[in-house]
């Protein structure tokens, strides 16, 4: 497992959590020992963020896009490298930018940053816990007690009369194109939902993927626009529908 380290940017504390999975509850610095090369993908599911490293491995964020949070990775040279996630409109920045940091000074609040300096060269492990995070095992976090991720979303209908399909009642299909433009529908209580008209173009590859209530994600799928077409009534169909009366 990945070793995280987070740090409040007021006081320059180092945050108490457990696990790959946490609530963030004020601005912080996340730091993770791992190379950004390590990493297969960061998503955004709302205000939440989730990074999958290539072993499988995930980091889920909740609350991260709320605040003025800081993305660090720390490569096998100790090396610290600050995270652009997103562009000027929020959406995921494809590839990820990153800028070389000699320390995390620079991203904490005020004066009190000082006394955070030897953790910066590595020394991790500096006392003086912080209560901005709530971790998985806090009993009053009830949402994210729920960390099984959802049933992949079946398509049943891919054309030009709209994108529909089956899923997890009461989950959220999430469907992006080729643009990263995302359309996001609510699967019904009878676990089916539709989309219409089609947000993908004939031919056009996208993803699509499902995300509970407790931010659970089944994962992005790929998926092309289907058949387009509107099929032409042929001379048959029209003679068949001629009401004219004849002569």
């Amino acid at each position: 497992m990945a070793d995280i380290s987070i740090i409040s940017k007021e006081t320059a504390q180092q945050v108490e959590h457990i696990g790959n999975s946490f609530k963030l509850g004020e601005p912080v610095v996340v730091v993770i020992d791992v190379a950004p090369e390590e990493v297969a993908s960061i998503d955004r599911s709302g205000n939440n963020l989730t990074i999958t490293l290539k072993n499988g491995e995930q980091i889920y964020i909740e609350n991260y896009f709320a605040a003025d949070n800081s993305l660090v990775f720390k490569n096998d040279q100790n090396q610290l490298l600050l995270a652009q996630v997103t562009d000027a409109s929020g959406a995921i920045l494809d590839p990820i930018s990153y800028l070389n940091l000699e320390e995390v000074t620079p991203l904490l609040y005020g004066a009190e940053s000082e006394a955070f300096v030897p953790w910066l060269v590595g020394a991790v492990g500096i006392g003086g816990l912080a209560a901005a995070v709530t971790s998985t095992s806090d009993s009053s976090d009830d949402t994210r007690s729920d960390i099984t991720p959802p049933q992949k979303p079946i398509i049943t209908k891919n054309n030009g009369d709209g994108l529909s399909g089956t899923g997890e009642a009461g989950s959220t299909v999430i469907v992006k194109d080729s643009q990263g433009n995302q359309t996001e529908i609510k699967v019904g209580e009878d676990g089916k939902w539709s989309i219409e008209p089609n947000p993908l173009n004939e031919g056009e590859q996208g993803t699509i993927e499902a995300v509970d209530p407790a931010g659970n994600s089944s994962g992005q799928s790929p998926v092309t626009g289907g058949d387009q077409t509107v099929p032409q009534a042929t001379l048959d169909t029209l003679l068949t529908n001629d009401t004219t009366p004849g002569l």
